[in-house]
C-alpha cells in the first residue's frame, strides 16, 4: 500500500514536465518574464552609469594667477536663469583690452587648469575670465547637466563680462 501511494504521487507530480504537456501559453509567459527581467537589469545598469558620470570630482585649486605675474580679482556670478547657484572665478584684466577670453575647463577639473595660458593672453591685450563650472572647484555644489546646464554657466560668464 505504501509503495502504490508513493508511485501515484511521483507520477502525478511529473506529468506536467513531459514535453507534450507544456503549453504555448506557459512558454510565452516565461519568455515575457525573461525579457522583462533583462530589461530591468539593462536599464538599471544604464541609469547607474549615467548617474555616476554626472558627479564631478571636486579638485582643490592649485596655483593662483599671481604665480604667473598676473593681477586678478576673485569674482562671483550666477549661471543665466539660476539665481540660487553661485559660480566662482578669476577676472584677469588686460590694460586697454582688445577683447575678452572666457576660459572654461573640462570635466573633473577647475579654473586653474591651463592657467599658464592666461599670461600670454593678458600680455597680448585680452582680459581673461577663468571660472569653475557648477560642481567643480570652488563653485557651488551641483550635479552636472551633461552639457545642457553648463551652457547656462557659460552664458552667466558672458553676462558677467558684458556688465
Amino acid at each position: 500500500m505504501r509503495w502504490s501511494l508513493t508511485l501515484r504521487w511521483a507520477t502525478s507530480a511529473t506529468q506536467g514536465l513531459r514535453a507534450g504537456d507544456v503549453s504555448g501559453a506557459r512558454l510565452g509567459k516565461l519568455g515575457v518574464a525573461l525579457v522583462v527581467a533583462l530589461a530591468v537589469v539593462y536599464f538599471g545598469a544604464a541609469w547607474w552609469v549615467a548617474r555616476s558620470a554626472l558627479d564631478a570630482e571636486v579638485k582643490a585649486l592649485g596655483e593662483r594667477p599671481s604665480a604667473f605675474g598676473l593681477v586678478y580679482e576673485e569674482v562671483e556670478f550666477s549661471p543665466r536663469g539660476w539665481d540660487d547657484l553661485t559660480l566662482r572665478g578669476w577676472w584677469m584684466p588686460a590694460e586697454d583690452a582688445r577683447g575678452t577670453v572666457i576660459r572654461v575647463h573640462g570635466v573633473d577639473s577647475n579654473r586653474n587648469s591651463l592657467l599658464g595660458l592666461a599670461a600670454p593672453l593678458v600680455a597680448a591685450g585680452y582680459s581673461v575670465l577663468a571660472f569653475d563650472l557648477r560642481g567643480h572647484g570652488e563653485s557651488d555644489e551641483a550635479r552636472m547637466g551633461a552639457g545642457l546646464d553648463e551652457r547656462d554657466d557659460v552664458l552667466g560668464a558672458i553676462d558677467y563680462v558684458a556688465r
